[in-house]
């Protein structure tokens, strides 16, 4: 079933109204304003077209996102440097630095489940987690 969005709305509003020839009044306040099907029609497509360019529009990471990259790269160069399966707390005892900026391994596994697209391999052994740079 079609989720009614913004933009399926809109569509449906043009379609129906693109048959009709008729005239629509509306009072505001004290004016009353009269619009033809064909205005109303225009309207409705200017503001789908709006609705598509911002859909559209190019999106930028965040500052954090940004962050979070470059964190992910020094664990990632971390990992590398080990240069075999390890845990997370093995790896955080095996660089000191990583202990000192994150503090908290949490961290360190998060960063490091985001990059098993390709760059690392996680598995596991005796309910354990080891992860490995590829």
């Amino acid at each position: 079933m079609l989720k009614m969005t913004n933009r399926v709305a809109l569509s449906t509003a043009i379609e129906v109204l693109s048959k009709s020839a008729e005239t629509f009044t509306l009072t505001a306040g004290e004016e009353t304003l009269t619009y033809s099907a064909e205005e109303v029609v225009a309207k409705l497509t200017t503001m789908v077209e709006q609705l598509d360019k911002k859909a559209s529009a190019p999106k930028k990471p965040t500052a954090k996102q940004v962050q979070a990259i470059g964190e992910a790269e020094e664990v990632y160069e971390a990992l590398k440097s080990v240069g075999k399966a390890v845990t997370v707390s093995e790896l955080m005892e095996a660089v000191p630095e990583l202990m000192t900026k994150f503090k908290s391994s949490q961290k360190v596994a998060s960063l490091l489940r985001s990059m098993l697209d390709g760059k690392v391999v996680r598995t596991e052994e005796k309910r354990k987690a080891y992860f490995q740079a590829v």
